[in-house]
């Protein structure tokens, strides 16, 4: 599966607009759209994030919230399990449950209980319920008590440690993410020296690397020294790290696993990126 490069997940309104177009020719009918499709919570970012779902009905409908941590994103044993209630890694939506009115927008926050660790990833699950059914029957002539849209939107929601550590080592051609925050891992260059990049033969990645994970170099030659240029959460600007390998071997980087709902298409973010 191709990679995303990594900055591209802060492209929003592109992302969104996208999603529109490929929306438009498809059978897939979009009755709301949401934005962002990624955020970040802590160190330096808002105490929340907040979600904007704009109603593109004519018709009330109803809006479930679902929060889901990722495991292992971005890897082969990535799965999806249920938000915890208490901790310093779980999290609240609010509000979990409302109505979206026709041609209306509605926001949510998701608020995090505690300060991680290390990053922790949600995919907030937005998805349609059917209308209450107390309802009065004056209002039930404007309001679509049937689920008559299959898209659900999965938003990203990064949870950051109070203060972010990024640091990796490379060994055996395994880059090893020893901090407590994701590395958005550009390319890298197998180098002669460790002076400069002059003597390096370049490798293209764009691949997130997670705290705790591991991401194998595939297709980099040997040599003495590994070049990786990164990014960073809230770091604009590419940085770059030398270390000393001893070697490095050509192995084959895992893919990431997307699953999806019976009877629905997810909008979400691919975590290779």
């Amino acid at each position: 599966m191709k990679n995303i490069n990594f900055y591209k997940s802060h492209l929003r309104c592109f992302v969104i607009g996208l999603v529109a177009i490929a929306l438009s020719s498809s059978r897939v009918h979009a009755n709301m759209l949401v934005y962002p499709m990624s955020a970040s919570i802590g160190a330096g970012n808002e105490s929340a994030a907040e979600l904007r779902i704009y109603s593109k009905s004519d018709a009330t409908q109803y809006v479930k919230a679902i929060a889901k941590r990722v495991t292992d994103p971005a890897t082969d044993r990535e799965r999806e399990v249920a938000s915890m209630s208490s901790g310093d890694d779980a999290i609240v939506i609010s509000p979990a449950k409302f109505a979206l009115p026709a041609g209306g927008t509605r926001l949510i926050r998701v608020i995090p209980l505690g300060v991680p660790q290390k990053e922790v990833l949600y995919r907030i699950y937005l998805q349609p319920v059917a209308a209450p059914t107390d309802d009065d029957s004056t209002e039930k002539s404007d309001v679509s008590g049937k689920v008559n849209f299959s898209l659900v939107w999965a938003p990203l929601i990064h949870v950051l440690p109070k203060a972010i550590v990024p640091d990796f080592d490379v060994s055996n051609g395994v880059l090893a993410n020893t901090g407590n925050v994701r590395i958005g891992v550009l390319d890298a260059g197998a180098c002669q020296s460790d002076k400069d990049d002059s003597s390096c033969q370049w490798t293209k990645f764009e691949r997130s690397v997670y705290p705790d994970q591991q991401f194998r170099l595939e297709g980099l030659q040997a040599a003495p020294y590994v070049r990786i240029r990164y990014r960073v959460e809230g770091t604009a600007d590419v940085q770059q790290k030398v270390v000393h390998a001893e070697s490095v071997g050509t192995m084959i980087a895992p893919s990431a696993n997307e699953e999806t709902q019976s009877g629905h298409t997810i909008v979400s973010t691919n975590e290779k990126d």
